[in-house]
């Protein structure tokens, strides 16, 4: 399911996990909360909305601000990110 592209962003688990809990943070934030490089996260955020793991949506009362949500598949890469991760906590114990 994961692009090529994709593998080779070390932070772009980083950014799903923390879309996933539930959160639908503006660019902005998102790079302030993960302390990523403006354009790094920027490469990031684009790829995953071109691989359809993530979209963007106009915030409903403030036009300036654009939120980033996932989609049915970058719910499902989060799940898969989630898992293995477990599965890595799990062999260390």
């Amino acid at each position: 399911m994961r692009s090529r592209s994709l593998d080779a962003a070390p932070d772009v688990d980083r950014i799903v996990l923390l879309l996933a809990d539930g959160e639908s943070p503006s660019h902005t934030v998102l790079v302030a909360s993960l302390r990523l490089n403006l354009a790094t996260a920027t490469k990031i955020i684009d790829r995953l909305v071109s691989d359809n793991f993530v979209h963007r949506k106009p915030h409903a009362s403030d036009r300036r601000r654009i939120p980033i949500h996932l989609t049915e598949d970058g719910e499902q890469l989060a799940r898969q990110i989630g898992d293995a991760f477990a599965q890595f906590m799990y062999q260390l114990a």
